[in-house]
């Protein structure tokens, strides 16, 4: 690619008409765009080929983030591409498919397009084989850049990575909260309570979102710290990647600090927990086997670990956390699902210094929630029991765009991918199965 102070970046979807599936609730496995996939983006352009054949939906077209319009020769050499693939795949059996894909696509538009790769192929509804999504550069473009295009909307939903929120704040006016706080919570208490939603549905315009979530963050009264006040935020999401907790509290402080007459010293005085979460970080044993997986049964996971390997795994895998403290604060508990060992740690950001899972849950049990034994779990214990076995079950089998129920969000950090949900304040990052390290 060639070197530039500016990089574009175009995503976008390649529609073929003629693999439609038009049954009641259906998307082909190649060449339709879901509903739900058009949710991604508010900026959904579409273009047609000269042959009617195919078509291009871009999701998104920017340069260093800000929104352009492609150039229409750009544009025909990307719905060139699509059409080439269209007619190799129908032409051409899946192993022809396989080969030398590159040097036939780069030969048919004379060298048009560089840098090609492609994906696994996917069984379209003719019976043919396409790529599930093809990357490349244009020649003709000098700028730095690089395109991609999906043929499969399944295998856009679990990689495609960008994504839009926006905010919308407890009262109508932002600053509104700095009324002082007596004053501020019986406004809240006098609001009704779908007030934040109606005014959700107004940002959200007639644009489809992929997700509303709403988030609560305590108001702190400044002259008296223990005294706070929950606030409902709501979040319009375009894009599943920006369903994570990190992302929604990152585009409350973007909002905050884009729109608001006030310094984030004084917003922190208020709302510290916008700025400063409580956080548990629980990464499964996931790799260690008691009993092997077989042919047709699977395994059993090993609950027995070495405390130095467990330690020496956490500081490789925690890159963002000092070792020290890792050292320091981390602990090992069990789960009965799955015979799970799970490895925890909180952050050195927590308020209360609290940041051992000991701390917070001190009495956990590992005992089905069936055993007589889970009621002598405090409810706050025995709550966030049931929601952390729903959140391991979510990372045992996880994608990037399976659908998870409310109250359980995503998150990616140093290259591992969590299943996040919070519950008495904490917010609890479980490392999927995929994308935990492997021990």
């Amino acid at each position: 690619m060639h070197e530039s102070d500016n990089m574009i970046e175009i995503k976008g979807f390649a529609g073929i008409p003629a693999l439609e599936n038009n049954a009641i609730g259906a998307t082909a496995t190649v060449g339709e765009l879901s509903t739900y996939a058009k949710s991604y983006s508010r900026d959904r352009r579409l273009y047609l080929h000269a042959d009617g054949e195919v078509n291009l939906t871009t999701l998104y077209c920017k340069r260093d983030e800000v929104s352009i319009v492609p150039e229409s020769a750009h544009v025909k050499t990307i719905l060139d591409v699509i059409a080439w693939v269209h007619r190799s795949a129908e032409e051409r059996s899946a192993a022809e498919a396989s080969v030398d894909f590159v040097t036939a696509l780069s030969g048919s538009l004379s060298g048009a397009v560089e840098h090609i790769t492609r994906g696994p192929l996917v069984r379209a509804g003719s019976g043919s084989y396409y790529p599930d999504r093809v990357s490349f550069t244009i020649k003709a473009l000098s700028e730095d850049h690089l395109i991609t295009v999906w043929f499969s909307d399944a295998s856009l939903r679990n990689q495609y990575d960008k994504y839009e929120i926006y905010v919308v704040s407890p009262l109508p006016a932002l600053d509104g909260v700095f009324a002082g706080f007596t004053a501020v919570t019986q406004a809240l208490k006098s609001q009704d309570p779908g007030d934040v939603f109606l005014r959700a549905q107004a940002v959200a315009q007639d644009h489809p979102y992929t997700a509303l979530v709403p988030a609560t963050f305590d108001l702190v009264n400044p002259n008296i710290s223990d005294q706070t006040y929950p606030t409902l935020w709501a979040y319009v999401v375009h894009g599943p990647a920006g369903n994570n907790v990190d992302a929604l509290r990152q585009a409350t402080i973007d909002h905050i600090a884009k729109n608001s007459r006030k310094t984030v010293a004084d917003w922190k005085k208020i709302f510290p927990s916008i700025f400063l979460s409580t956080e548990l970080i629980l990464i499964p044993a996931w790799s260690k086997m008691a009993v092997p997986e077989q042919t047709l049964q699977s395994g059993v996971n090993s609950s027995t670990v070495t405390l130095t390997s467990a330690l020496n795994y956490l500081v490789k895998a925690l890159p963002f956390l000092d070792e020290a403290f890792i050292r320091q604060q981390a602990e090992v508990t069990h789960h009965p699902l799955y015979n799970l060992a799970v490895y925890c740690v909180g952050s050195p950001d927590n308020r209360a210094a609290m940041y051992r899972f000991s701390q917070i849950y001190p009495d956990f049990i590992s005992v089905a929630s069936t055993s007589p034994d889970f009621a002598r779990m405090a409810p706050l214990t025995q709550e966030y029991f049931l929601k952390l076995t729903q959140a391991l079950i979510y990372a045992s089998d996880y994608t990037q765009g399976n659908v998870m129920s409310s109250g359980f969000g995503r998150s990616t950090r140093a290259g591992i991918e969590f299943v996040t949900f919070s519950h008495n304040r904490i917010t609890s990052y479980v490392a999927t199965r995929a994308s935990a390290p492997k021990e």
